[in-house]
């Protein structure tokens, strides 16, 4: 539908339009049949279209558009400046955007206004629109005016809000009873003291607190891969000694793996790297943890790490059965397991996936080298901090 002129005929609203008593002939034809076709294209299209004559003035708008605005058929015919009023356009933060700097506005400047994205708010609802506008030029590059598409995306909005949601309750309302159950089960055990001789009930603790740790690393691995996945992964990055770290974290392990099977070997004198302590443990413990899990319960597993240019390599090695060479290119995807993981069922494949965003997150790569039944090596690198 296009704007009513007065006595209220319609026009295509189209500047190529040849409606005159003085457009006759073929050409006038060819031209009314063109207009027609354009008018019926832009009529037909799904996105919201709006024409702009090189004054501003609105010259067209399609029946998506006004439906998309939440406009009356009596609001589709008033100027534009009363239309951007009622829709109170704002920018994602909330500030309002004068009608100046709307992507129509821009794109009569000359500017092309690419994915823009605004709220609007007529009649108080809460829409959010992806809004792009370009310039209308002639053979002779004469601006004849602008013309501005958009699309809604309100759904999509509302499906980040909602994911933001579960991932709230995941993060909070699932992993808060977990670290009680972990805590107190670690409270009991420190209390009973190395004099507990009830080796069933000594298992039992152990059980729960291995198992709260492993349920908390997979709620942890959910929530980070998504954030990833949405680019709101903030890291902390400071200078972290890795070979300290290492050692530190093999205390920290003793209560939830068999870390006397574990062989920190890193040099001194390494120099730091940028990372963040908290996720760098992820990294580790996905590795470690996996090394553990997969290899014969008497071997050992070595975290080894060596200065390379200008980043340090972190390896861990394990004597496991090894990871066939068709498993290895999908080992760091989401949800990949290897036929020993999908045996033992003790996971959802997002270990490894998540090790790799948080390595490539600081800026490193990670890679595994293995060949059945002669154990396999995961290694990662870090740059050296600042």
């Amino acid at each position: 539908m296009t704007p009513e002129e007065p006595g209220g005929a319609r026009s295509s609203g189209l500047p190529c339009a040849a409606t005159t008593p003085q457009a006759r002939g073929p050409r006038a034809t060819e031209a009314g049949h063109r207009a027609a076709g354009l008018d019926s294209i832009i009529g037909t299209m799904p996105a919201g279209v709006m024409i702009f004559g090189p004054d501003g003035a609105l010259v067209h708008m399609n029946d998506a558009a006004a439906s998309m605005l939440r406009l009356a058929p009596e609001e589709r015919a008033l100027p534009p400046e009363q239309i951007w009023a009622l829709l109170r356009a704002e920018r994602p933060d909330g500030t309002p955007l004068p009608i100046e700097e709307s992507p129509a506005a821009r794109a009569l400047r000359g500017e092309a206004a690419l994915n823009v994205i605004l709220v609007m708010r007529p009649h108080g609802a809460a829409l959010w629109k992806l809004c792009s506008a370009t310039p209308l030029r002639g053979a002779d590059g004469e601006l004849l005016g602008a013309v501005a598409t958009f699309f809604d995306i309100t759904p999509l909005r509302q499906a980040e809000e909602q994911r933001q949601d579960i991932l709230r309750a995941v993060s909070h309302d699932l992993r808060g009873p977990l670290t009680v159950i972990q805590g107190q089960a670690q409270r009991l055990q420190r209390l009973l003291g190395p004099g507990l001789h009830d080796e069933r009930l000594r298992h039992s603790l152990s059980a729960i607190i291995v198992s709260a740790r492993r349920m908390n690393t997979m709620i942890q691995d959910l929530v980070d891969s998504a954030r990833q996945e949405a680019g709101e992964l903030r890291l902390n990055p400071v200078p972290v000694d890795v070979r300290q770290f290492l050692l530190d974290l093999k205390e920290r392990l003793a209560d939830v793996l068999p870390v006397h099977r574990l062989e920190v070997q890193v040099p001194e004198g390494l120099p730091p790297v940028a990372a963040d302590p908290d996720r760098l443990e992820r990294i580790l413990f996905n590795l470690i943890s996996n090394a553990l899990k997969y290899s014969p319960p008497d071997s050992q597993v070595t975290v080894g790490a060596a200065r390379r240019d200008a980043e340090v390599v972190t390896w861990v090695t394990d004597q496991g059965p090894g990871i066939p060479c068709e498993e290895q290119a999908r080992l760091f995807q989401r949800y990949a397991r290897t036929e020993a993981g999908r045996q033992r069922g003790e996971s959802v494949g997002l270990g490894l996936y998540i090790a790799r965003q948080l390595v490539e997150a600081h800026g490193g790569r990670i890679w595994v080298e293995s060949e059945p039944g002669r154990g396999s090596t995961f290694s990662f690198t870090l740059p050296i901090a600042a």
